[in-house]
């Protein structure tokens, strides 16, 4: 009875699995084709990857810096330019993808450096984009600071914390910029400088710790300023009705702010912080310095920035200890490497436009209270009229 209830269907399988069995190597290559595209995609940037010479450039900065964050705007713009755009068979032939930059700022033992982790073929750029705002600067390479660290972190000897930052709203919406945190007084304008509180906290580590601010930078065309509009649209429909109403003066300045934001150069951007130390002097209380220090960027109407609880080395459910270890290792092996994809491939990095950059990576002036190295003398041009002897 029941045999010949399924018959019908075990007739029709019996006829499909006959069709695929004698078509296998029509239907073989379609259902292999997305595994081998992968493997093959997989090979060949691995290939272009390791193709790549990194060189790390120093930049100590000059003895008194008159400038506002908005010559870091200009470098940031210039910077721009390492922006490719791969044909058909550079992408997949040869593995060709886009090259990134890695702004850094970093704290060994309480001395702060500020690094440029860069292909080498970007080099040339790189300088002459800060030879040109900062003329008295002394730029040299150097190596890399993370090779006196072990490749994997932490063991018995040093402890880690860090995390990447993401936004409170949608990427259309700006942080605070630097423009706002000057004010006017009576016969002057002054000025705030929006590292003041980040460089206050990296100089207060002690010999054998380790703190770096990462910028992971990759150019970005203007299809991103689509979101940014749709905003501005979503808004402008709230007046039109109805009833009709007239935009109060909040959101004629959050138009204004998106309009901003979307109108100049952008980096899809990871924002990457560690600190590293002893184990038995690890300081839990530097992770609070922090992210205080870049609460000054958030405001209500518009943006702010936060740490990523998925990327962050903090733990809070079952087996922390287990998870928690997998996160430092994981978050250490980005940092170290410079990753701008890694295993949060569905993690969107932040949109961060050229002023936004300025705003948190510039050279800081004399408003910087905290020590900083910083070049001893002026650069200036020899003397018209010396002579010159001939060998």
């Amino acid at each position: 009875m029941l045999f010949s209830l399924f018959y019908p269907l075990f007739q029709t399988f019996g006829t499909l699995f006959g069709v695929i069995a004698d078509f296998w190597w029509l239907f073989g290559p379609i259902v292999l084709f997305p595994i081998l595209f992968e493997l093959w995609m997989n090979y060949i940037h691995t290939k272009f990857a390791m193709s790549i010479n990194w060189i790390d450039i120093e930049v100590i900065i000059p003895l008194e810096i008159q400038k506002t964050p908005k010559a870091m705007e200009q470098i940031f713009a210039h910077l721009h330019g390492i922006q490719g755009g791969q044909n058909i068979l550079e992408k997949y032939l040869d593995g060709e993808f886009q090259l990134t930059l890695s702004m850094e700022i970093v704290s060994i033992g309480g001395d702060v450096h500020f690094i440029v982790h860069t292909p080498d073929k970007f080099k040339g750029l790189v300088e002459t984009s800060i030879y040109s705002q900062y003329p008295a600067a002394e730029i040299r390479v150097v190596d890399d600071y993370m090779k006196a660290l072990p490749k994997s972190l932490p063991d018995d000897t040093y402890n880690l914390w860090g995390t990447e930052l993401k936004f409170l709203k949608d990427a259309a919406y700006p942080i605070k910029t630097y423009p706002q945190f000057e004010f006017q007084e009576e016969y002057s304008t002054k000025r705030i400088d929006p590292l003041s509180g980040i460089m206050e906290a990296m100089t207060t580590l002690r010999p054998g710790e380790i703190a770096g601010l990462q910028f992971i930078l990759s150019p970005l065309d203007d299809k991103w300023v689509a979101g940014g509009q749709k905003i501005i649209e979503e808004m402008l429909k709230k007046t039109q009705g109805p009833p009709m109403r007239f935009m109060s003066s909040g959101e004629d300045a959050i138009i204004k702010a998106v309009g901003m934001k979307t109108s100049k150069l952008a980096f899809a951007t990871r924002l990457r912080f560690i600190y590293i130390a002893p184990s038995v002097s690890f300081n839990k209380g530097f992770r609070g310095l922090v992210l205080s220090a870049f609460k000054q960027f958030n405001t209500q109407d518009l943006n702010g920035l936060r740490p990523d609880g998925d990327i962050s080395t903090s733990v809070d459910y079952f087996y922390q200890k287990k998870h928690e270890l997998f996160k430092k290792q994981a978050l250490y092996k980005a940092y170290l490497r410079r990753s701008f994809q890694w295993r949060h491939l569905t993690k969107a990095p932040l949109v961060l436009n050229i002023e936004e950059l300025a705003t948190l990576y510039h050279f800081p002036g004399l408003e910087v209270a905290a020590p900083l190295g910083r070049t001893s003398y002026k650069k200036a041009e020899p003397p018209s009229g010396l002579p010159i002897i001939s060998q």
